[in-house]
């Protein structure tokens, strides 16, 4: 957790492929419980943030929250990657 693995295949060949970018200070709204880059947040932070949005949604303000929509999408990427991990190969988003 904290931890993020990017992949990239543009630029040039040399800076291609995965990098590990930890979170810290610079990543709203962790930065208010990570006090370095890369260290844990717990599920505690993690609810306070999500109440945070839900507030602010309440109130009228912008917010970062996901639509069921937008969650169902998810939810179904992450068991086709499963699936494609599985087969080891493509398989179709439902």
């Amino acid at each position: 957790m904290n931890e993020l693995q990017l992949f990239q295949a543009r630029g040039p060949a040399a800076e291609q492929g995965f990098r590990t970018i930890l979170t810290g200070t610079v990543h709203p709204p962790y930065d208010r419980f990570i006090p370095a880059p890369g260290h844990g947040l717990g599920f505690n932070d993690l609810k306070v943030i999500e109440a945070r949005e839900l507030m602010r949604r309440i109130a009228g303000e912008p917010a970062h929250l996901i639509e069921f929509a937008t969650g169902l999408r998810i939810e179904r990427t992450v068991h086709a990657m499963a699936r494609s991990h599985e087969t080891r190969g493509w398989v179709d988003i439902d």
